[in-house]
């Protein structure tokens, strides 16, 4: 069975390189960005490609492909909901005047609410986009 890079590798572009030259562990803490982009433009997004479609039709030309991920918007916001700490965390590491104690507290922290496994993800759900007020921390 071949890796899932080079599989994604073959399907991207037949004859692509498929061989990973260097595997970073942190590479996907930028991905929080992406997704939050996203989510962000999510009704946009799936306006343009509404009108698209529609356009298509009014010029009885074929239609294009609708949007790609439409059913995944809340697969998204699970994503987010972890990758977001733990952006957090890396980035006050990473400060100059960074304080050990803090955070090894952060990471406990998230170790105790967002990374804890045996609470149902419904439960966390709240915890994720919400404050203890009860509004949106993204509003």
């Amino acid at each position: 069975m071949e890796s899932l890079f080079s599989e994604l590798c073959e399907m991207a572009n037949a004859g692509a390189t498929i061989q990973l030259i260097e595997h970073k562990e942190h590479r996907f803490l930028g991905f929080a960005k992406v997704v939050r982009c996203l989510l962000e433009k999510w009704d946009q997004l799936e306006d343009w490609f509404q009108e698209s479609i529609n356009k298509a039709i009014r010029e009885r030309k074929s239609a294009p492909e609708p949007f790609p991920i439409a059913d995944d918007k809340m697969n998204l916001l699970l994503l987010y909901g972890l990758l977001n700490p733990i952006m957090a965390l890396n980035m006050m590491s990473q400060k100059e005047d960074t304080n050990q104690v803090d955070v090894l507290l952060s990471v406990f922290r998230l170790r105790k609410t967002v990374l804890d496994e045996t609470p149902p993800v419904k439960d966390k759900m709240h915890f994720f986009f919400f404050t203890k007020s009860g509004t949106s921390r993204d509003s």
